[in-house]
This record gives structure tokens, C-alpha cells and sequence, in this order.
């Protein structure tokens, strides 16, 4: 199972062991011997695990000859002719990183035992929408109880929606700074600025073939329910032909009246064993350190220190390890991953009418595959040249350019 690479302090900020410069931690072996299998689920951090004897043996302890042995019986059995034999080598395994494809479909299984995924034609019949405030959130069915059961009051539990698909190049704003440059008319402060992303069909099989049906679930549980006389409707749905999700996550939490800001110490941190052998310093992230861009959201940050305390992403890298802020855009855009998100409406009144409006906040985001290389883009030329560049230089300087 995965080491643990986060926590939260008393303060709020949210515990890494993992410094910026540096690269995630791989997962530990456990002591009872079982390995991890690189880029499984579940979905909750944890990676798979099997026995050694399902991973081969690279070296294999060599079995000495004892037919034509010519030692006598009384002789030295470590030593030949005073000469000191040196003792089989140990049988050395290695993890079995298993294919992609393989992986991918060990994936899918586990989602559709695990429930929720919306590649399952039958998903829909298991939600249904609450009122919870001044909007709607989808839980789960509560169970039917007979009439002379005793009264019990049963507390919906949110539903977690599971898509699998690539975080699209498009749209990207999963940034630690969600692409914030000051005050905008949807996005007035930046301690209510969301970090959003779109997610597009997956090219790999057999989430390719199921993205149609997670669309068709999606528009399904959404009208399950609408307002009447409200024509207008804002799903999460977007893109060409509504082809792709859209799902964000606020960034930042006001922090109680009682609660005072610290600077957590490094000794208070947890840190493991591999952390502490490859000198990883562990860090807090904080508003003090959390990595912005740009001079409108630095200025933000200094105004909201004391108020707000910081809420990472929950993107995890293949190995179930909390993806530093520094390296959302390399390790997450193109990437497949599988998307957990909560569905909730709200109903906005206008004069005239209304628009329902449906948001998705993610609950966690694990990256299945690294995302595909992109290419090289040529470099502009200022200037062209007169002459071909692959041809040989002319004798005559004076000659027409065009003829």
C-alpha cells in the first residue's frame, strides 16, 4: 500500500513530505513481502498488492552438480582444495509493472464493483436529488424500512459520481492559482476562485467505448430534476456537442474566528522511512508558500493570511501520492485519469424565468497513465531568407529573386 505523503495540521495547511525540487516518492515494499502494482486502484490511494509468487524470478539461485563430484566423504563441504566456494547468490525479484491495457482493465472492474461509475447503464437508478438549503445535492437512495420497523432518521449520503477520461489541454485552469489575473465579473475575489478543468474521451480501450454512456448519465441525472418555467440551463456538459465534463475545486477555506495562524515545525511534520533515507525535507503548504504567478494573486494572498488557509487539489500521480502544486500542469494535462466529483443544482431566478445551473467538485483525481509528450512547435522566423537555404549559394549575387 501506498506510504502516506500528506497531512493536516492543527493550522489547517495541508502536510507534504515531498519539497518542490524534488520528484514524488516511489511506493515502499511492505514488510510481508506482497509489491505494489504500479498505476492501480483503488481510487482511495492505496495500490494493489499480490504475492511474491506471482512475480518470477530474474536470478535463480544456480544448483550445483553433485554427479561427478570428487570430494571424498570426509572432506570440507564449503571447500575444494583449500580453495573457499562462494555461497549461491539470494533469488532477486522484481515488481511486475504490469501493461497498460491490463491495468486499465483491472481499473474498470474495480469501478464497477465499487459502484458509482458512470460508464454503467444503471447508475441513474440509484441517485436522487435532495434539497439542501438553497440547493440540491445528489445522494444515494435511502432503502425502503418496513411499517413496524422502529423510526430512524436516515441521513442521505452524497453521491460520488466515477468517470474515467483525459484531462483536455483545453480549458485547463487546475493550477494552483486557477489562471486568476484580478477581479473579473464571475470571479470578484481570489479566495473564491475555483481551480477547474475539462475532461474529454479517452483514447485507450475499454473507457473509450464507454465515454458515450457516461455522457448519456450525466444528461440523465440531471433531468431528473429541472425547475418549471425555467428555460435556460448551465450543465456541466460543455464544449463542442457538450462532449466534455467540466468539474473544479475550490482552493481556499475561511478559517475559524478561533483558530490562529502557525508555522507548523518540520519536526511536527510525519515523514516515513523513505522520505527520511533520501533526506526529503518535509513542508506545510501554506499561503506563506503556496506558488502563484502572477503580482494580483501574490497581492491577494498577503490580504487573505490570517483568514484562509489552503486546500490542495486532491490529485494523486500513479503511485497514489499527492501531486505537489508545483507540477499540476506537467503531471496532470492529457493525462487519463479517474475523475470522483459530488453533482449539485442550483436554481438562479431571473425576471422572467431562471437558469438551472449544475456544478461538479471533484473529490479526487488519480492518474492511471502519464500524460503523451507533446510535440515540439518549430520556431518562428522573424526573418526569411532570399535565397533556398538547401540549395547551393549562387555565383551570380545580382540575379532576379523571382523568375
Amino acid at each position: 500500500m501506498a506510504a502516506k505523503s500528506s497531512s493536516k495540521t492543527a493550522s489547517g495547511a495541508i502536510a507534504s513530505s515531498h519539497p518542490p525540487s524534488k520528484a514524488l516518492r516511489a511506493t515502499s515494499t511492505p514488510a510481508d513481502g506482497t509489491l505494489p502494482v504500479d498505476g492501480t486502484l483503488p481510487a482511495d490511494g492505496a495500490a494493489l498488492s499480490f504475492s511474491p509468487a506471482d512475480v518470477p524470478a530474474i536470478v535463480q539461485s544456480p544448483t550445483p552438480d553433485t554427479t561427478n563430484s570428487t570430494l571424498a566423504d570426509d572432506a570440507d563441504p564449503v571447500t575444494s582444495d583449500n580453495a573457499p566456494v562462494a555461497p549461491p547468490p539470494p533469488t532477486l525479484l522484481q515488481p511486475k509493472i504490469t501493461a497498460l491495457p491490463q491495468r486499465l482493465a483491472e481499473a474498470r472492474a474495480y469501478l464497477l464493483h465499487k459502484g458509482g461509475y458512470l460508464g454503467d447503464p444503471a447508475v441513474c437508478d440509484a441517485y436522487e436529488w435532495v434539497r439542501d438549503g438553497k440547493s440540491h445535492k445528489l445522494v444515494h437512495k435511502l432503502s425502503p424500512t418496513p411499517d413496524d420497523s422502529p423510526l430512524v432518521l436516515d441521513v442521505p449520503q452524497l453521491a460520488e459520481l466515477t468517470l474515467v477520461a483525459r484531462i483536455s489541454a483545453d480549458d485547463f485552469w487546475l493550477l494552483p492559482d486557477a489562471g486568476w489575473r484580478g477581479p473579473t465579473q464571475w470571479s470578484k475575489s481570489f479566495d473564491k476562485t475555483k481551480a477547474s478543468g475539462t475532461f474529454e474521451a479517452p483514447p485507450q480501450a475499454p473507457f473509450a467505448g464507454d465515454y458515450a454512456e457516461v455522457l448519456r448519465s450525466i444528461q440523465a441525472l440531471e433531468a431528473k430534476i429541472v425547475t418549471p418555467g425555467f428555460e435556460e440551463k448551465k450543465s456541466i456538459l460543455v464544449g463542442l456537442g457538450g462532449s466534455r465534463v467540466k468539474a473544479g475545486h475550490k482552493l481556499f477555506e475561511p478559517r475559524e474566528p478561533s483558530e490562529e495562524e502557525e508555522e507548523p515545525e518540520s519536526s511536527d511534520l510525519e515523514q516515513d522511512a523513505i522520505d527520511q533515507k533520501k533526506g526529503n525535507k518535509p513542508f506545510a503548504l501554506t499561503l506563506a508558500n503556496w506558488p502563484v504567478h502572477n503580482d494580483a494573486a501574490r497581492d491577494a494572498l498577503d490580504e487573505m493570511k490570517g483568514k484562509h488557509y489552503v486546500v490542495p487539489i486532491p490529485a494523486y500521480d500513479m503511485r497514489g501520492d499527492l501531486i505537489h502544486p508545483g507540477y499540476y500542469r506537467c503531471r496532470l494535462e492529457g493525462a487519463p485519469v479517474v475523475l470522483r466529483f459530488n453533482l449539485t443544482h442550483w436554481a438562479i431566478k431571473r425576471a422572467g424565468g431562471g437558469t438551472d445551473v449544475y456544478v461538479a467538485d471533484i473529490v479526487s483525481i488519480r492518474v492511471l497513465a502519464p500524460p503523451a509528450p507533446n510535440p515540439v512547435t518549430p520556431r518562428k522566423r522573424g526573418r526569411v531568407p532570399a535565397f533556398d537555404p538547401m540549395s547551393p549559394k549562387p555565383t551570380n549575387k545580382t540575379r532576379r529573386l523571382f523568375e
